[in-house]
């Protein structure tokens, strides 16, 4: 097997340990284990540990440890607040450049999320939350705008697992995206802005930080 080959089995290894909490955040990350278990030597682990810490996975001290990384408040509220911009952008491009069709399977992944939210499949709901913003990008057609998407997918997702929420709140959070996509299928512009700023101000309790008003181009919603 090819040293990326490798490096990219470890990464996966690792990530599945991420979240499936078997690695809690803060825990430090075990390279000899790692590699006596593969049975390889630690430069591919390496190398794997380099692209968790891009993902923004995991805290790197060259020639000391790696360990699960630990997101502080201030950093989930920056996140969120690059996040929320993203959003916001890729909404109004999507109501400008998509179709009916993809508007829809926006929607089909929305009711995939809500049923694995139903069937209390967290793994699978978070994907699919994080799915749904990234279809939102998809769709606006903009292919920058994707690739930043997707760099802050593994950082959602992990927010995702470790934030929790009162589950009336997490109901209304997931039911929030059918409203999106509904006020989309309908033209209605103003009605999606203001329901997903309000799913991401409360997700990243920037409520109280940022005015509704202060993420769009557009005089204030009413």
């Amino acid at each position: 097997m090819s040293k990326n080959a490798l490096s990219n089995e470890v990464y996966h290894f690792i990530l599945d340990q991420i979240f499936s909490c078997q690695l809690k955040p803060g825990e430090k990350i075990a390279e000899v284990t790692i590699a006596e278990q593969f049975g390889i030597s630690r430069t591919p682990i390496r190398e794997a540990l380099r692209l968790l810490s891009n993902d923004g996975l995991i805290d790197l001290v060259p020639n000391r440890y790696a360990a699960v990384a630990q997101f502080t408040d201030q950093q989930i509220q920056e996140i969120g607040t690059i996040r929320i911009s993203l959003d916001v952008l890729a909404l109004r491009l999507a109501m400008l450049n998509g179709s009916r069709r993809e508007m829809l399977e926006l929607r089909d992944i929305a009711q995939s999320c809500f049923a694995a939210y139903q069937n209390q499949d967290g793994r699978l709901r978070r994907r699919f939350d994080a799915d749904f913003h990234t279809k939102l990008s998809q769709i606006s057609g903009n292919e920058l705008l994707c690739k930043m998407q997707n760099e802050l997918y593994l950082r959602i997702q992990f927010i995702l697992l470790h934030q929790s929420q009162p589950e009336e709140e997490e109901e209304k959070h997931l039911l929030q995206h059918f409203e999106i996509v509904d006020a989309m299928l309908q033209g209605d512009q103003q009605k999606a802005l203001s329901v997903i700023l309000d799913h991401l101000l409360v997700f990243y309790h920037l409520e109280d930080t940022y005015p509704k008003d202060f993420f769009l181009l557009s005089p204030a919603l009413k």
